[in-house]
């Protein structure tokens, strides 16, 4: 278990932030895109989802708990720096739908990889 760092990102494992837990799985594919899943697990029922500025690039919601899945290319994920660009978002209040973690994991994304992330808390 390892808590969320916002300075380094997601780590393969269980991921703990002052109000949710996420895990985050990691298998090479061979694809040349990234491959990006999210899933909620049991007992999440409000929308959970990943955007890239307006657009929403993958969600979950009530019994759309997924395996949702998505190949991107790496400029929707970080930009030529490395900085994020997409957000991992969650319902809040009246369900708003708020940006709560810049999407990135330690060392970087990787082209042909898999990273799945399941909401295990929030």
């Amino acid at each position: 278990m390892s808590k969320y760092d916002k300075n380094v990102g997601f780590v393969e494992g269980l991921n703990k932030t002052s109000e949710d837990e996420i895990f985050m799985a990691v298998e090479a594919t061979g694809k040349t895109q990234v491959t990006v899943s999210l899933i909620a697990g049991p007992n999440i029922s409000w929308w959970k989802g990943i955007k890239t500025g307006q657009w929403e690039m993958l969600s979950s919601q009530d019994d759309r708990v997924g395996p949702n899945l998505g190949n991107y290319p790496m400029s929707f994920l970080q930009d030529n720096k490395g900085n994020s660009i997409a957000k991992v978002c969650k319902a809040k209040g009246s369900g708003i739908h708020t940006p709560m973690y810049d999407l990135m994991v330690k060392n970087g994304f990787k082209l042909g990889y898999h990273y799945t992330f399941t909401w295990l808390k929030d």
